[in-house]
């Protein structure tokens, strides 16, 4: 499972949080550039996923998410949260089903947790989880400028361990982490409705003006199991949007990858069979996409996958895609390697699937293989 790092801004709105066993990400009432971004991460949740919370250069925990009705954790949080547009800020307060601590600021999706194993008494220093084990954290150290971020498996992990071992004695080691239902005025709450949304910004032919609302169509479907989507792109145990992919830097000016993810070797978790990496073009495709993905490729390949070609599968969405460009572009992205010493052996990387995508009236995403490998 995955985990979740959630900012508050006070130890009293934390409280108020704690409480009311539900979480929103506080927001201006408009609709603004980083709305849709912060539905994707809402798409990305799973029940069971680990929640945790920073204020005050503290870590707080362990929670878990819970299921709020059919498999999913997200709710939009006043009905009609989803749609593109600014919402009256008395109105959509008054009608929301978490508490809004912040002044001026109203929470569009939420999502229910529980303790896991308990809320511990001790909280752990920044700086002290960094150092438990530095080789974990990889999404913690480009946390800037974001209500939450998403922690692969790897950073869970060490982040539960660095909470347990502050907290030896204050919990009951044999507590059983049993499942709680969600409140029930939460389980009659709406899912976001992000197909609602994508009728709204679906353009005349078919295409999207926004990569980030596409970014959440495809984590969607992906998550809800979506056939055509799942025939397309394969399923994966962990996908998320928006991951660094360069060396150590001004966060601002760091690239991301617009969506990652891996698939376990099935019966054998944690063990990785495949990572996933896929480019997301809002138009139509071009040769500097073709080496955009390819960059973040080598950068997997190099920071995840032990310099082994074979453990990546790469894909790159656009609305169309041209068959010569692709024949033009073929020494970009195919690459040849060797494994093996005695004697080694040579082999060929040609993991790049392209494919077209198209927003259906109804607002569900088509996505079309176009060229494979």
């Amino acid at each position: 499972m995955a985990g979740y790092l959630a900012t508050m801004d006070s130890v009293s709105s934390l409280r108020a949080c704690l409480d009311a066993g539900i979480y929103s990400p506080q927001m201006t009432p408009g609709w603004s550039s980083a709305t849709v971004p912060t539905l994707g991460d809402f798409e990305t949740m799973r029940p069971g996923d680990s929640l945790y919370f920073f204020s005050k250069r503290r870590i707080y925990g362990i929670a878990r998410l819970v299921d709020a009705g059919g498999g999913r954790c997200a709710f939009e949080n006043f009905p009609r949260s989803t749609r593109q547009k600014a919402v009256n800020l008395g109105l959509a307060r008054s009608a929301s089903i978490s508490p809004c601590p912040i002044e001026g600021r109203v929470g569009r999706w939420a999502v229910c947790f529980r303790p896991s194993p308990a809320f511990l008494p001790n909280s752990v220093d920044m700086d002290d989880l960094l150092e438990s084990d530095p080789h974990a954290f990889r999404s913690l150290r480009t946390f800037w400028k974001r209500s939450f971020v998403q922690l692969d498996d790897d950073e869970d992990q060490a982040f539960r361990a660095a909470l347990l071992r502050s907290n030896r004695g204050e919990f009951d080691p044999d507590a059983i982490d049993h499942e709680e239902p969600a409140p029930p005025r939460v389980l009659a709450a709406d899912a976001p409705d992000i197909q609602g949304l994508l009728r709204d910004l679906r353009q005349d032919d078919g295409s999207l003006g926004s990569e980030a609302a596409l970014e959440a169509a495809l984590i969607h479907q992906l998550r809800t199991g979506d056939p055509e989507t799942i025939a397309t792109f394969g399923e994966w145990d962990y996908v998320s949007h928006q991951v660094p992919a360069s060396p150590f830097k001004p966060v601002d000016y760091m690239d991301r990858m617009d969506l990652f993810g891996y698939r376990w070797i099935r019966g054998y978790k944690p063990i990785v069979e495949k990572y996933l990496v896929a480019e997301l073009k809002k138009g139509d495709l071009r040769k500097e996409d073709v080496l955009q993905a390819m960059k973040y490729v080598e950068w997997v390949r190099r920071e995840y996958a032990s310099g082994d070609y074979s453990l990546v599968s790469a894909f790159l969405v656009a609305h169309r895609v041209d068959e010569e460009l692709v024949d033009q572009s073929r020494q970009l992205f195919e690459r040849d390697y060797v494994t093996g010493r005695e004697p080694p052996e040579g082999h060929s990387w040609r993991d790049l699937t392209f494919v077209e995508y198209g927003v259906d009236e109804d607002g569900h995403v088509a996505f079309q293989v176009a060229l494979a490998r």
